[in-house]
């Protein structure tokens, strides 16, 4: 038998369910005890013993009994013929369909959005069960991927968008072969000891009498190349000749059909086409013709190359390369172009081995080569200004402090050549000026440490670096310092005192915005509410008192719960919401989205059924504190299933059958619950 005891209670997002359970030996193993089970459930529900928390959008018959409880008004059900087992199916579907989308979206795999027509609830169950069977077919695709071929997240997603799309489309069919995108050195490790130059692939379509299967046997290097190639190699233009007569010779009588890469348009590649419908034109292999079928085929092959690594590499997209790899210029254009990309990928493998930068530096520097070479002819000599911070080249100055850096930067060449020297700070500017053995110690040394400085910027002794978007009064006398032009500024009263708050505002914000993109934890827009300039400097103050908070929680998330970025993410999300909309206040209690396996190193040895929450707000006399005891097991779900539960020591008796109890407590400050 079951019994069941529950407290309800809402708090803004829902229901919470206790339920006091005795043991159900043997579980649910005949039609009569699944039956004798709803009935007391349902009997339960109406005389107001249990109200049972629902998950939000679940349809199924019980559910909508759970909800009419609620108002105490439930309609008859007759637990007859097949009704006992469709409420069953109907439990299992909302419990299976809950698992598998909490392993796509939890495995940012897929959105909630992409999975919404396999778990509608509009359709029939019947229709129901066949999106459970895509859904599990799918998650089979890809543990099968993951453990078998070691697929990272870059390459299960586009696999799991695949099999979505086609699910979308198709019935259930596991026998249907995906295609998914697998690079060669995903299953290198499957061929340690071994070259191939040939792959044969068999696709099918069609079942039975009307079933269709191609093979295919391509080279995995370039199409025609290993036709090029022999012991000693192309060493001639005879021998290059030779052997272009033979690879057309071979088109033209259909042995050979190669494949070509999509957008070639080389001599060659349209040869090929030709040849898969029978017609090729005549060609004549004398003059520069050879030479240029294989400059044709070598640039193909290199595009394809530097193309590959700088997507791979995700620092750049196709369409941000396009314009280095068109086949709509003429060759000596397209030398140029591959040129390009030779110098960018040369900074970028100088920069990841000698200065050891990270996907986070090589993003906008390889923007800014393109930006450069999209606009602009071959230069090798160009000194491109890339984003350093002086902590990815401080391990080359380990027992030293440089503050000052000297920097080089040409243009043009020959006669024409300009070059610049920047003699800057790695401090933020000025700040150097503003330091010595004792420090700024009193309002006097400040206000001269200013008339220096001021003194310094109007004769131009010194031209200082402003940050991009500062509009601090010092900031603007810079400005004006690069014209000749500076207003007249008084140091006397407060002025000197707000210049150094603007300063140390200014390097907050930096720091402090940052580090929340550094760490992917936030957006520049996110953030502009908190590092705008447009409002005073007493709600700069609070806008920065935000900010630290927010870092607070973050370093307490990171060092004493270890959270992980995809726990992190959310949570400053959480946080960014709520100070955009509310003053600063250290002592709010934020509701952060932590999972049980989150924290369970913290009771290693042990298997906590029960959890207790406080919940507190208002401050004063009006502060209302509430404690919830709550049961870690699933609302519902367990209430059918044989869980060994929780043991209250004061209800064992060897003289009678022993029990199991899910308690919930409640407990409030100023609200008497019955």
């Amino acid at each position: 038998n079951l019994f069941f005891s529950s407290t309800r209670f809402k708090e803004e997002t829902g229901w919470i369910l206790c339920v006091r359970k005795q043991k159900w030996n043997g579980g649910v193993s005949s039609y009569q005890e699944l039956v004798a089970c709803f009935t007391l459930v349902l009997e339960s529900l109406e005389c107001g013993e249990i109200q049972p928390w629902i998950h939000h959008g679940s349809s199924s018959l019980l559910s909508k009994l759970i909800q009419q409880s609620y108002h105490g008004k439930m309609e008859a059900v007759s637990l007859t013929g097949i009704t006992p087992v469709q409420m069953l199916l109907e439990i299992g579907l909302d419990k299976m369909k809950k698992d598998y989308v909490s392993f796509f979206i939890g495995q940012e795999l897929a959105t909630l959005t992409s999975l919404d027509c396999f778990i509608s609830t509009s359709v029939d169950l019947q229709e129901q069960v066949h999106c459970v069977q895509k859904l599990h077919h799918m998650l089979e695709i890809m543990v099968s991927c993951t453990v078998l071929l070691q697929f990272k997240h870059e390459s299960l997603f586009p696999s799991t968008q695949i099999c979505i799309k086609y699910y979308r489309e198709n019935p259930l069919d596991e026998k249907h072969v995906f295609q998914l995108p697998v690079s060669s050195a995903l299953v290198k490790k499957f061929y340690p000891d071994s070259h191939p130059e040939v792959w044969k692939v068999d696709i099918s379509s069609g079942h039975g009498p009307k079933e269709v299967k191609t093979t295919w046997q391509v080279s995995t290097n370039p199409p025609v190349e290993h036709m090029m190639s022999n012991n000693t190699g192309v060493s001639s233009y005879q021998e290059l000749v030779a052997c272009f007569t033979l690879v057309l010779e071979s088109l033209e009588c259909g042995e050979i059909q190669p494949w070509i890469h999509h957008g070639s348009s080389s001599l060659l590649s349209k040869l090929i086409q030709q040849s898969y419908h029978g017609k090729m034109e005549a060609v004549s292999l004398t003059g520069i013709t050879p030479v240029q079928m294989l400059l044709e085929i070598g640039l193909d092959k290199m595009k394809k190359d530097y193309v590959s690594f700088f997507i791979g590499q995700e620092l750049a997209t196709l369409t941000s390369l396009d314009c280095f790899i068109s086949t709509s210029v003429d060759l000596q254009e397209q030398v140029h172009c591959v040129q390009k990309l030779h110098h960018m990928l040369e900074i970028m493998v100088s920069c990841t081995v000698l200065l050891q930068f990270k996907h986070e530096s090589l993003f906008p520097s390889t923007q800014i080569c393109i930006k450069y070479y999209r606009e602009n002819p071959l230069d090798e000599k160009h000194v491109f200004q890339l984003p350093v911070s002086s902590a990815l080249v401080k391990k080359f100055y380990p027992d030293s402090h440089p503050e000052v850096w000297k920097v080089d930067i040409s243009s043009g060449h020959g006669p024409k050549e300009v070059k610049t020297t920047w003699q800057v700070s790695t401090n933020p500017p000025v700040e150097h000026m503003m330091s010595n053995n004792t420090g700024v110690s009193s309002y006097q040394e400040l206000v001269a440490c200013f008339t220096l400085v001021l003194e310094s910027l109007e004769c131009g002794e010194i031209q200082p670096w402003i940050h991009h978007g500062s509009s601090s009064l010092l900031s603007k006398l810079i400005q004006q310092s690069y014209h000749g032009k500076m207003e007249a500024v008084s140091l006397t009263g407060i002025t000197p005192v707000q210049m150094l708050l603007e300063i140390g505002l200014d390097k907050m914000k930096k720091d402090y915005v940052s580090f929340f993109i550094g760490q992917e934890l936030a957006t520049l827009t996110s953030l502009d509410c908190f590092i705008s300039t447009s409002v005073d400097l007493q709600e700069q103050v609070h806008c920065v008192q935000k900010l630290h908070h927010m870092l607070e929680i973050m370093v307490s998330c990171t060092v004493l719960l270890q959270f992980k970025h995809e726990s992190l993410f959310p949570s400053t999300q959480i946080c960014i919401k709520y100070y955009r909309e509310n003053p600063l206040d250290e002592k709010h209690v934020f509701q952060l989205p932590v999972s049980s396996a989150l924290v369970k190193k913290f009771y290693p040895d042990s298997h906590p059924e029960v959890w207790k929450v406080d919940i507190s707000s208002g401050h004063g006399p009006k502060e209302v504190k509430t404690t919830w005891q709550v049961s870690t097991n699933p609302p519902v779900e367990h209430m059918m299933s044989n869980n060994t539960g929780l043991l209250s020591d004061s209800t064992v008796n060897a003289g009678i059958e022993e029990k199991m109890y899910f308690i919930t407590v409640v407990k409030c400050s100023q609200v008497h619950f019955r």
